[in-house]
């Protein structure tokens, strides 16, 4: 299981849900700024395999799972 952490807080606006397959480097969410909506974060698949969790709140705090990934043998 490979944990996707948000290295900024901000507004989530995920590109995933639980059950889809992810390629490597596929932006599985974007975090944006709460006072400018600009955004200043985008997260990547860093494996190939199928989305098992997403950050389920629209805030999300830095160094927080955003998803997790079953990775693919």
């Amino acid at each position: 299981m490979i944990s996707i952490k948000s290295k900024k807080a901000g507004i989530l606006k995920l590109n995933v849900d639980v059950d889809e397959y992810v390629q490597k480097d596929q932006t599985l969410a974007r975090i944006y700024d709460p006072y400018t909506h600009t955004m200043i974060e985008t997260i990547q698949s860093t494996c190939k395999g199928k989305i098992f969790f997403v950050h389920a709140k629209s805030l999300v705090y830095s160094h927080t799972a955003v998803v997790k990934i079953k990775k693919e043998i």
